[in-house]
């Protein structure tokens, strides 16, 4: 269950990692922002690696997992809503990467 529950969450993920840089090129058309995304997305996995693996080692792994997977839901249901909305802005995708990122850390 828990291999079946990862593989459709990393789909997930790695889907939303390319809509938010298509998101971006669309928005603002510079290679510039694409790589500051990437860099606001990717930064916190190695920031936090440490803490995260303290907070791996101190609390139920379960309840992580359910505390992180929710809030990732939470920030792509955010995201869509915004695009939706035709209220997206660039700062919007950036703060939506930065988050991604804090609870993917975790996460992983």
């Amino acid at each position: 269950m828990f291999f079946y529950g990862q593989s459709i969450s990393l789909m997930g993920t790695s889907m939303q990692t390319s809509a938010q840089s298509w998101l971006v090129l669309e928005l603002t058309n510079s290679s510039f922002h694409l790589g500051l995304l990437s860099a606001v997305q990717f930064l916190p996995m190695t920031l936090l690696s440490f803490i995260a693996g303290v907070l791996a080692d101190r609390f139920s792994k379960q309840k992580l997992l359910l505390i992180t997977q929710s809030f990732l839901t939470l920030l792509a249901v955010a995201l869509a809503v915004l695009t939706q909305m035709h209220a997206i802005k660039f700062w919007h995708v950036l703060i939506i990467g930065y988050m991604t990122g804090i609870a993917n850390a975790v996460d992983m």
